[in-house]
């Protein structure tokens, strides 16, 4: 599997929706079944739509060679969230947190929708703040409440999505720029650059490829 990282200076030209998007399932009407149903949601994905105003030809570059690199798809994109940047939030994470990198403090099982986080700054109110978010590996979740830290810096936390796969007391968890992997899947094709430079928008539409277990 090919990764390529958006790079940092696309991220200052970007506005951006970062959208969880939980899916149902559905079934239609059939000759033993007359009655159509749906069920769920039975699973999140997350779907960002990133949108960019270029208006100078160095960012166009930048631009363009991200979306060939992505090859209509083929590669996957390693994307974060810049709503939740610190240059945005003025800290990342906006709780008091403790990272950028702490550890699991127990082991979770896939489906999990709380998550024991250890190392964190010691007795904090907020330790991690609602709509914060962390990585562990390539998957990407955001915490749903406040969240306090006791004496020994560890903290419970309620996520979405439920963890994609299970999780062992030490593994790694970024807070800082904490990332998981998209496909493009729209925009790619419109390239046309402005010759006056005078400013152009583009948008690209991704769906996550979470690691599951």
């Amino acid at each position: 599997m090919t990764i390529f990282t958006m790079p940092d200076e696309l991220y200052r030209v970007t506005s951006v929706r970062f959208n969880l998007v939980y899916a149902n399932t559905s079934a239609a009407g059939s000759p033993f079944n007359p009655f159509a149903s749906v069920g769920g949601p039975s699973a999140a994905f997350w779907q960002p739509e990133f949108s960019f105003t270029i208006s100078d030809s160095e960012t166009y570059l930048a631009f363009r060679r991200f979306v060939t690199k992505l090859r209509g798809g083929k590669t996957l994109a390693r994307l974060s969230d810049p709503t939740l940047h610190d240059d945005v939030q003025d800290s990342q994470p906006r709780g008091t947190g403790g990272g950028p990198v702490v550890n699991v403090g127990a082991t979770g099982a896939a489906g999990a929708e709380t998550l024991t986080l250890k190392n964190l700054t010691a007795s904090q109110t907020i330790a991690l703040s609602f709509g914060d978010m962390l990585s562990i590996g390539e998957n990407l979740y955001v915490v749903e409440d406040d969240c306090p830290s006791d004496g020994s810096g560890e903290a419970t936390v309620s996520i979405q999505p439920p963890l994609r796969q299970g999780v062992a007391e030490d593994d790694a968890v970024n807070l800082y720029r904490p990332t998981g992997l998209f496909r493009l899947v729209a925009g790619g094709d419109g390239l046309a650059f402005d010759l006056n430079q005078t400013g152009q928008a583009f948008t690209l539409s991704f769906v996550e490829e979470p690691e599951f277990a």
